[in-house]
């Protein structure tokens, strides 16, 4: 890697949440390597997290799911990505797909976690994750170092900008929703990738019920596609004071909104590490006691969010499995998180 003027790929193909905490990885890679070509592989619905990110000079997207699915369109895609002539493929998430497309894409030096394919890396690094012993950024920037990336200065906030467009829409938008200057926004995220991650989508109506009482404290429900009916179930009955934007917003979108917000309440999910990049401080409800699933990995970065979580005394967390009902996350009262959201609005200037 003496030869700055290399062309590196950094391949990311997971959720939001996992590209943002990989940010601190590409930008201590762009540190280094000032003069590199620096390009992102990610899927479709994260490229909003990236494409605007100054230290990304491409952002190439794979689409298992429409455009590259099948034999024929997958080729295709290793042709488009071996036309490219990557020196490096820096595989922060392995998956047998990712390992296997950077191979099979002539890439000579392909680094990644032994966990998938090790065979197909050029230099493989134990994977510990499941250990919980630091956090995803300190794991993703520990795969730099093998690039020759001196981490000892990096920075560890991911990195999220969100276009003027997007400010502008959001904005206008609010506006029309009838949110003034002068209200706080609290966003509610009541969505997550598996059941082990959701709090109940009651007590977040008991907690918007709290809160649209409040004068000049506004209300807004985020979330993608696949939240909108738990979206509708929270916001039925609110129809005043609380905005309801599941499945509306894109991304960028949806980082505007965040701009805009006093607060965010949401599960363990990828909007928790969008706002911290943002510096907008998170409430964020953490169940399973599963090291490698902790907060301690994946809570977001920053000094002014508040972690709820409650250990019920499981001597072995089975997550998504759960026997016992998801009882650490029933555990966390709506009063926890009331009180969590007063000590943020405290710190900002009272309630």
């Amino acid at each position: 890697m003496k030869d700055k003027r290399k062309k590196i790929l950094i391949v990311r193909m997971d959720r939001m949440g996992d590209v943002l905490l990989s940010t601190p990885a590409i930008h201590a890679v762009r540190k280094q390597y000032k003069d590199s070509y620096i390009a992102v592989l990610v899927r479709p619905y994260t490229v909003d997290a990236v494409k605007h990110n100054p230290d990304i000079d491409e952002v190439i997207v794979y689409d298992k799911e429409y455009a590259h699915k099948g034999m024929v369109n997958n080729i295709g895609f290793v042709v488009h990505l071996f036309m490219k002539r990557f020196d490096v493929a820096l595989i922060l998430h392995s998956t047998n797909r990712s390992v296997l497309l950077s191979f099979l894409a002539g890439i000579k030096k392909r680094v990644g976690y032994d966990r998938r394919l090790k065979y197909l890396l050029t230099h493989p690094i134990p994977y510990r994750k499941h250990k919980g012993e630091k956090h995803e950024v300190d794991y993703s920037l520990e795969l730099t170092v093998l690039l020759g990336v001196d981490i000892s200065q990096a920075t560890k906030k991911p990195l999220f900008v969100v276009s003027h467009d997007d400010e502008q829409f959001i904005g206008t938008l609010l506006q029309n929703k009838g949110i003034k200057r002068t209200d706080r926004i609290i966003c509610i995220h009541p969505g997550a990738s598996c059941p082990s991650k959701r709090w109940s989508f009651q007590r977040f109506r008991e907690v918007v019920q709290h809160y649209k009482k409040r004068d000049s404290v506004r209300i807004v429900i985020i979330g993608g596609d696949e939240e909108i009916d738990t979206a509708d179930s929270i916001a039925q009955g609110h129809e005043v004071g609380v905005i309801n934007l599941a499945g509306v917003l894109s991304i960028g979108q949806m980082g505007a909104v965040l701009k805009h917000s006093c607060c965010l309440v949401s599960n363990d999910s990828g909007p928790v590490h969008a706002a911290s990049a943002l510096n907008v401080p998170v409430v964020v409800l953490f169940g399973r006691k599963n090291p490698g699933l902790s907060s301690q990995v994946w809570g977001p970065i920053g000094d002014n969010n508040i972690v709820l979580h409650k250990d019920v005394g499981c001597v072995h967390c089975l997550a998504h499995n759960c026997k016992t009902g998801f009882q650490c996350l029933d555990a966390i009262t709506v009063d926890d998180v009331i009180g969590a959201v007063n000590t943020i609005l405290e710190e900002n200037n009272g309630h």
